[in-house]
């Protein structure tokens, strides 16, 4: 499938291990527009998967992972 034509919305999964905090930076107003302060943050569950929402148009997108380090 072509970029931006997903059928159930985008998914990702990503393993963090020593990590307090993820988030991501990126492109466009949703992901921060490459400023960290603005960017989202996700959200730990139970089941060690970090989650987050965004509100995205279909399409490309570059982004950054961001870990905070545990300790920091």
């Amino acid at each position: 499938m072509a970029c931006g034509q997903m059928a159930t919305g985008p998914k990702a999964s990503l393993f963090a291990a020593g990590t307090k905090g993820l988030g991501l930076v990126g492109e466009g107003d949703a992901l921060g527009g490459w400023s960290v302060p603005h960017s989202p943050s996700l959200a730990w569950t139970a089941d060690d998967v970090w989650v987050g929402n965004l509100d995205l148009a279909p399409g490309c997108y570059e982004f950054k992972v961001l870990g905070s380090p545990v300790g920091l």
